[in-house]
């Protein structure tokens, strides 16, 4: 299947940092504290406080993103209030900041697809292989559960995910969500240096190759004898080392400079910003 690029994650790089149920939990926090950042002020005005609610919003926000007041006429209620949302910038600047410099030293993170079970269960993967293959044979006969979710998953399909040739397979590889499955010599001499690429860890329908003489033929125990002799002078592994293709580790020696695509959310963001102010100053105006 495809490696991961920097265009994969032009809207996730900075929201990936924390899961789904804590962007919810932060969010939770935030509004529950402006409520009662609302109320403590609402209640601190009839007893006499000066302080506008407009000023206390903004103060609010200001804490959030880690900016204190100069007002001083604050009751102690409404500073607690302050401070907590002082600590909540901390713990998530600290953990966000973290994940960020980590994933920004690391690089991409590899596909979490592991297996036939993990392919099934992503409806946005797509599985294939050579048109004709004798693999459609071993899906379809095998009991196994897996086997049979993934024939069933082809046959939906209508096997449009078949392809002619090992190119045209590789072509879909990097030009879409797809997964192409194949014996792994020809794909490890053809695409091995291929970085775009990302070979899954399991394997599939193990097979053995022989020679088939007819039986009782005098050339068996010859044959036995020189296999027996070049196994033991290291000739079969000497040709292993020799023939193996070397597979590139496509591990991240240097730092790349970062693309403008995986800033885009930044910069979008900055220019929603602006925008929205130049909005509010019109607004303030008339």
């Amino acid at each position: 299947m495809r490696r991961p690029s920097a265009s994969d994650f032009v809207w996730t790089a900075y929201t990936k940092q924390f899961q789904t149920e804590v962007w919810a939990a932060v969010a939770m926090v935030i509004v529950a504290a402006g409520v009662v950042n609302i109320l403590v002020v609402c209640c601190s005005r009839r007893w006499g406080s000066s302080l506008r609610l407009s000023d206390a919003l903004i103060i609010f926000t200001g804490c959030l993103l880690g900016q204190g007041t100069s007002e001083r006429q604050v009751w102690t209620s409404l500073r607690l209030v302050w401070v907590t949302c002082f600590l909540l910038h901390v713990v998530l600047l600290a953990h966000y900041t973290s994940d960020l410099i980590t994933a920004l030293a690391a690089g991409l993170p590899l596909p979490t697809v592991a297996n036939l079970d993990d392919i099934n269960q992503d409806p946005s993967l797509d599985l294939g292989y050579l048109k004709g293959s004798s693999l459609t044979e071993y899906f379809k006969e095998s009991p196994a559960l897996v086997y049979q979710n993934t024939y069933q998953s082809i046959v939906a399909d209508n096997f449009e995910t078949m392809v002619e040739s090992l190119d045209d397979g590789m072509k879909r590889v990097i030009s879409e969500s797809f997964v192409f499955m194949e014996w792994d010599v020809p794909i490890l001499y053809n695409y091995g240096h291929d970085c775009r690429l990302f070979m899954l860890p399991s394997s599939y329908f193990p097979t053995q190759a022989s020679f088939i003489i007819r039986k009782g033929s005098p050339l068996v125990p010859v044959l036995n004898r020189l296999l027996m002799e070049m196994q033991s002078a290291g000739i079969l592994r000497k040709w292993q080392e020799k023939w193996t293709p070397q597979v590139t580790t496509c591990q991240q020696l240097h730092t790349d400079p970062m693309e403008l695509k995986s800033l885009f959310t930044v910069f979008l963001l900055l220019a929603g910003g602006m925008i929205l102010s130049v909005l509010i100053l019109i607004g303030e105006v008339l």
